[in-house]
C-alpha cells in the first residue's frame, strides 16, 4: 500500500490500495469503499441509509457505465436495469413490468394512470394478439374498428345511451329488462314494449306485412274518433297527396263509413274479383252517380236518375 503525506490541507496525492483494502468511514466502519479484484464496491452496512447528493444549484447526478447499469433491492432483486444500446427495464418484486423498445415501450400487466392519455392523429390503441381491435382518431373521424373476419364487436352494459357530443340529446337508449328507444331531435319516436313496439308519429315504409301470431286478437287494430282522424286512408300521391282516396272510419254511434273521395270531384269506385290471370268487375259506383251490378264482367243492372236499367231478362 502506498500512502501519501497528510498535512493541514488533507491528502495531497492519490491513495493507492490493493484489492480488498478498504477505506472505511464512521465509528462502526459503516461506509466502506474498496476494489474486490473483480468489482469496485461501495458498501453501507450501518444504521440509516446511503445518500448520494448533489447540492449545487442546477447541477446534475450522472451514473455512467460502459455497458449496463443495475439498481437492485433486497436479496439482489432487480429494480431498474439500463442495458447498453438496449432497453430500460422497470421491475416489481423482481418481475419485469415495463420495458422500452426500439418502437416505444412494452407493459406487462395492468397499466393504471391518472390524468389524460394523449395520442396524435392516426395513432392507435391496438388490442388483441393480431391487433384485432383498433381505437383511434383519423384526423376527421373517431373510430372503433373490429378487424377480424370472425367474431363480433360487443358493447356490454345494463343500460346503454347514445347521445350527442354535449350529452344533451338522445339518439338511442337501451335499458336492461326494458325498452329500446330511438329518437329524432331528442324526441322519442320508437319504443319496444313487452307486447311489441310503439311508434310516436308517422311510420313510413315501402312494404308492410302482418303475420298471424296464433292469438285471437286482431292482426291490425286501428282506433280513431269519428272522421278526425280517419281510421284508414289509401291514396295515390300521383293523383293527389291530400285527403283523397279510399277512407274508412267509425262514428261514435257505431256507424261504419267507407268513402271514396276525389279531388274536388266524384271518382269511380269499383269492386272487382281476380284469379291471378283475369279480372272481372262485380260492382261499380260511378263518378256520374249510377250504381252498376255485373255478372261475369258483364253489366246487368244500372241505376239512373229515373230508376233502374236492366240489361237482360228480369226473372221474377
Amino acid at each position: 500500500m502506498a500512502l501519501t503525506k497528510i498535512d493541514n490541507r488533507g491528502l495531497k496525492t492519490p491513495i493507492d490500495l490493493s484489492d480488498n483494502e478498504k477505506i472505511r468511514f464512521g465509528t462502526g466502519n459503516d461506509l466502506q469503499i474498496y476494489a474486490s479484484g473483480n468489482n469496485s464496491v461501495i458498501t453501507h452496512s450501518g444504521d440509516g441509509d446511503l445518500h448520494v447528493e448533489v447540492t449545487g444549484s442546477g447541477e446534475d447526478l450522472y451514473l455512467n457505465a460502459n455497458d449496463d447499469v443495475y439498481i437492485r433491492t433486497t436479496s439482489n432483486e432487480n429494480a431498474i436495469k439500463c442495458i447498453g444500446d438496449g432497453a430500460v427495464e422497470l421491475y416489481y418484486d423482481n418481475s419485469k413490468k415495463f420495458e422500452t423498445t426500439s418502437g416505444g415501450a412494452t407493459v406487462t400487466g395492468d397499466l393504471s394512470f391518472t390524468g389524460d392519455l394523449y395520442g396524435g392523429d392516426g395513432d392507435k390503441i391496438l388490442l388483441g394478439g393480431s391487433s384485432d381491435l383498433e381505437i383511434y382518431f383519423d384526423n376527421t373521424h373517431s373510430r372503433i374498428v373490429h378487424t377480424p373476419a370472425t367474431g363480433d364487436l360487443v358493447i356490454q352494459s345494463d343500460d346503454i345511451y347514445l347521445t350527442n357530443g354535449a350529452g344533451s340529446e338522445y339518439y338511442f337508449r337501451g335499458t336492461k329488462d326494458g325498452a329500446v328507444e330511438l329518437y329524432y331531435d331528442n324526441s322519442k319516436k320508437l319504443e319496444t314494449t313487452s307486447a311489441g313496439a310503439a311508434v310516436t308519429g308517422t311510420l313510413t315504409t315501402d312494404k308492410f306485412e302482418i303475420h298471424d301470431d296464433g292469438s285471437t286478437d286482431p292482426l291490425c287494430l286501428i282506433k280513431a274518433d269519428d272522421e278526425n282522424p280517419w281510421g284508414l286512408q289509401v291514396r295515390n300521391d300521383t293523383y293527389d297527396a291530400g285527403s283523397c282516396g279510399f277512407k274508412v272510419y267509425q262514428k261514435n254511434s257505431g256507424q261504419v263509413t267507407n268513402q271514396i273521395r276525389g279531388n274536388s270531384q266524384y271518382v269511380d269506385h269499383i269492386i272487382q274479383q281476380a284469379n291471378g290471370s283475369a279480372t272481372r268487375t262485380a260492382i261499380k259506383t260511378a263518378a256520374a252517380g249510377q250504381v252498376e251490378l255485373y255478372h261475369d264482367n258483364e253489366l246487368k243492372l244500372s241505376t239512373s236518375a229515373t230508376g233502374v236499367d236492366i240489361q237482360d231478362t228480369l226473372d221474377c
